[in-house]
Order: structure tokens, then C-alpha cells, then sequence
């Protein structure tokens, strides 16, 4: 129904299970936005949340990474400060393609996420050093919900 209400979005699905982080890849492959985020199952924005995002890059476009806070159960903030986790970031496009950050099949699960945001982060302390202060910027306001499943790896 989403799909047919919104003709602009697009359905990919993996023909097998190969984690968390090879569907992010593959979604990063077929996407074409500026600006990439990723959400796992049960997660979802706040009403105002995409335009609270929206707000911060027409501010500041030469930001490479925004990372915003979020919250896991409406009312505990799980991040208030930016972390080494996919979720909770969203990505310039040119400068995941400019030094070819991708997800990796290595390792467990856990670790695919892991890999891709702390390339992003070692490049962007490079940066911050030699070019100049402020690469990535962190909006402190919760903008989504975190669903946390005790069960899950996500």
C-alpha cells in the first residue's frame, strides 16, 4: 500500500539472508539521494524528525555525517552524543564515494555496522585535523525510535 501510495519509493529485497549489513549495501548500490540513513526493522522517525534532519544539512551542507539522538522506549534517550553505530547517522553520499566506504561480508553480524561507521569516523578524524573543525555535526534532539529486541542482533 506504501508503495502504491508513493510511487517515487523504491521495494529490494536480497534473495537470501546474508545480514544487516550486505542489505545496507545493497541499498546504498541502488539508491541515488545526497544524503543516505539507514533504519532496522521496528525503527521509525518521528513525525518532525526527517525535517529536524533536513534543517541541520540546509544549514550546514559541507557536513559530511550527521548523527542525531534517539530514543528506545519513548522516553530513555539510548544515544544523546554520536557513537560508532550505523543507525542513528546519516551519511553525505560524495564522501562514502569519494573514499569508497562500503559494508563488508566479514565477520559476524554485529560487526558489518561496526566496520562501515568506523571507517567513516578514522577519515572524518582525519579531516577534522588537517582540513578543518567541523566534518560531522550532532543534532541533539531525539529524531527516531530505536526498537531494541532482546532477541535480535539488531
Amino acid at each position: 500500500d506504501i508503495l502504491i501510495e508513493y510511487p517515487q519509493l523504491h521495494f529490494y529485497s536480497l534473495s537470501t539472508n546474508q545480514g544487516p549489513g550486505m542489505a545496507r549495501q545493497y541499498g546504498l548500490e541502488h539508491s541515488n539521494g545526497m544524503y543516505i540513513t539507514f533504519l532496522d526493522t521496528g525503527d521509525y522517525f518521528y513525525e518532525n524528525g526527517l525535517q529536524t534532519i533536513l534543517d541541520a544539512i540546509n544549514e550546514n551542507t559541507y557536513i559530511k555525517l550527521y548523527t542525531f539522538s534517539y530514543v528506545y522506549d519513548d522516553k530513555n534517550i539510548l544515544s544523546d552524543k554520536p557513537d560508532d553505530k550505523t543507525i542513528g547517522s546519516v551519511y553525505k553520499r560524495s564522501f562514502i564515494e569519494m573514499y569508497k566506504i562500503h559494508f563488508s561480508k566479514e565477520g559476524s553480524y554485529a560487526n558489518e555496522d561496526y566496520g562501515f561507521s568506523r571507517a567513516c569516523k578514522l577519515i572524518l578524524d582525519q579531516w577534522e585535523r588537517d582540513y578543518f573543525t567541523d566534518a560531522r555535526k550532532h543534532i541533539k534532539i531525539p529524531v527516531f525510535y530505536e526498537h531494541i529486541d532482546p532477541k535480535s542482533l539488531t
